[in-house]
């Protein structure tokens, strides 16, 4: 409507040159507030921090095969994808980034043993568990290792990055913080069973569960090196 406007001659020449460009300058910057979230990345387990799970992608409505990789196993790992690359990793004992647009492998790194967590990418470094017990930090360039920590038992639990802390669970039973960039234990949780659950983070509290049947709310740092639990819900037998 405002086009018929400025083109239907109530306008001389330079106000309508003028109207127009400042509308098309508009535009350009509409699409610039847009555009980084319709290319938003996934960076871990369930989009984010909260695991809200919500993407802002257009709808696939009706799928149509764009690439497949194959591992040489089962693959029970979410996929994190970030900057155009996909981080997943297999029961082949592999970590991998793959192009997103074509599926072509860019690295892998063999871990030792399979790989069942998902991994979360954060500030160019993949951190994911192992089933040998591990959680290991990876370059996201390159795949190179840049530290791993040593937890009693496998690690099914998909790391979730927050403010540089890394929060885990394992199947030793123990939910654990670790320093970001070189994998030092902050401080460590003990439930009474396996945690295969991945940690919600939501403001300065930590959400998680545990085969023991408890969900756990923690706080996020620590206090005169002690953890505090602020809540515990109880299984009703």
């Amino acid at each position: 409507m405002l086009l018929d406007i400025v083109n239907n001659g109530r306008f001389s020449r330079m106000k309508r040159l003028f109207i127009l460009t400042a509308m098309i300058s508009m535009l350009f910057l509409f699409s610039l507030v847009l555009i980084p979230f319709a290319r938003a990345d996934w960076i871990m387990f369930h989009a984010d921090t909260t695991h809200s799970g919500v993407g802002t992608g257009n709808p696939v409505l009706t799928p149509a095969l764009l690439w497949n990789y194959a591992t040489s196993n089962e693959v029970h790992s979410s996929p994190a994808v970030v900057g155009g690359v996909v981080y997943i990793g297999s029961y082949d004992q592999n970590v991998y980034a793959l192009n997103a647009n074509t599926g072509t492998k860019l690295w892998n790194y063999t871990t030792g043993d399979l790989v069942y967590s998902s991994p979360a990418v954060i500030g160019g470094t993949v951190y994911v568990g192992v089933d040998n017990g591990n959680v290991i930090a990876l370059d996201a360039v390159n795949g190179t290792r840049l530290w791993h920590f040593t937890t009693g038992s496998a690690v099914y639990s998909s790391p979730v990055v927050v403010g540089g802390v890394v929060y885990v669970g394992s199947n030793d039973g123990n939910v654990y913080a670790l320093n970001a960039a070189n994998g030092a234990q902050l401080w460590i949780f003990a439930t009474g069973d396996v945690v295969h659950s991945s940690p919600a983070v939501v403001g300065s509290v930590v959400y998680v569960d545990s085969w023991d049947g408890n969900v756990y709310a923690l706080g996020s740092s620590s206090k005169s090196s002690s953890l505090r639990h602020l809540l515990q819900f109880q299984n009703i037998q």
